[in-house]
């Protein structure tokens, strides 16, 4: 069977970098994944209220979508390999 798994997806997140930066005075949340073949990808996150922001929600956000992001990635590499056959 031809497919991407959670699996794959999760090994080519090698290295993960966090950081909060206070812009327009709210915490945002930036999160870059550097891939197993050096490819990186970056998403980012705030808050409505200050009062209510947390680094690690946001951080989670991020990589979710991130995840989604290599899925996709991961998804047409494979499609443009299985269409070479």
């Amino acid at each position: 069977m031809v497919t991407v798994n959670k699996e794959e997806v999760l090994a080519n997140m090698q290295d993960v970098l966090v950081r909060t930066e206070v812009e327009f005075e709210k915490p945002c949340t930036y999160v870059t994944v550097k891939m197993k073949n050096g490819f990186t990808l970056r998403e980012s996150t705030t808050c409505v209220d200050p009062a209510n922001y947390s680094e690690e929600i946001g951080k989670q956000i991020c990589l979710e979508k991130i995840e989604d992001k290599i899925w996709f990635l991961l998804g047409y590499a494979l499609q443009s390999e299985f269409s070479k056959a």
